[in-house]
């Protein structure tokens, strides 16, 4: 009888553990999948930055010019015509081979909320899974006059961070995009929520300016509205004396992502192994005890 008690009793821990172990993967998979995706877009950074080192100056010059002509042409059109958005696909094998042949246009960084994401050709739904990604249509984000470029990117998935917080971003907070070794900084001066059909208004290039619109679907989870946070170039910094690789402050983030990530999946057999150990010395102590007990008792007996 107490057998079988005993071995219900342990069904039962069984069963119990294997539903909190379940449970806790459950809760813990949106910051998992984020963590995964972050380690994802460093690697995918790392990736343009060794693209970017093999390329000398005279190169660069030379691709930064072509960025340029590019841009021009795209405010000639709207000299006749409003913005218009020409679908998720970029077409165009002119567009798609600037500033490189990669699908990466650069990387992005928001300070304020924690972003740092690839920039890739068009906003197709897969694309945006994962990073950042620019509009097809608008300028490319690079220095000049006559610039408007609009960089998409999700909110609200549960496998990515991406701009689930731009609503946080306040005016005057800044942000960066790294193209061609330039690190461009972007300062907020408007922010705006419209619908889908009030937009074109707010991605039109202004004569002599050049901003970079941050666009994501809005109220979090309804998205019925869109959400445009526009930043106006501030400045620009050469990157160098990175060699293809990642700062301190990259290398910080991945060792402090990975981590993480590790803590999450290993939390739940970390605390079983802790549990097991308390266990195993409480059965032991009460061993012990028994043990004394029975040893006094039979002291008592035998005197």
């Amino acid at each position: 009888m107490a057998k079988k008690k005993r071995k219900k009793k342990d069904l039962s821990t069984i069963l119990m553990t294997v539903l909190m172990i379940a449970g806790w993967y459950v809760m813990m998979f949106p910051k998992s999948a984020d963590l995964l995706n972050r380690i994802y877009n460093q690697n995918t950074i790392l990736s343009y930055n060794n693209t970017m080192a093999r390329y000398s100056d005279e190169e660069i010059e030379v691709m930064l010019e072509n960025c340029k002509k590019y841009n021009n042409a795209i405010y000639e059109e709207q000299q006749t015509t409003q913005f218009r958005y020409r679908g998720p696909t970029a077409t165009d094998s002119v567009y798609k081979s600037l500033p490189t042949k990669s699908s990466e246009i650069g990387t992005l960084r928001i300070p304020s909320i924690d972003v740092n994401v690839g920039i890739v050709h068009g906003t197709t739904d897969n694309e945006l899974q994962s990073e950042a990604g620019h509009l097809y249509g608008t300028s490319l984000p690079v220095d000049g006059e006559n610039v408007h470029a609009v960089i998409a990117a999700h909110s609200a998935l549960s496998t990515a961070k991406l701009f689930t917080d731009l609503g946080k971003v306040k005016k005057d907070d800044t942000f960066y995009i790294t193209v061609l070794n330039q690190e461009y900084e972007y300062k907020v001066v408007d922010i705006n929520v419209v619908l889908p059909t009030e937009e074109a208004p707010y991605e039109q290039i202004e004569e002599g300016k050049n901003y970079v619109t941050l666009y994501t679907c809005t109220p979090y989870g309804v998205n019925t509205h869109r959400l445009l946070v526009k930043g106006k170039l501030a400045g620009s910094t050469k990157v160098e004396g990175e060699d293809g690789g990642f700062s301190l402050r990259e290398y910080a983030d991945i060792i402090k992502n990975s981590s993480i990530f590790a803590l999450i999946i290993l939390a739940p057999f970390i605390l079983m192994l802790v549990y097991s150990i308390k266990m195993k010395h409480e059965k032991e102590s009460r061993k012990k005890q028994i043990s004394k007990q029975t040893d006094k008792r039979k002291e008592r007996d035998s005197i």
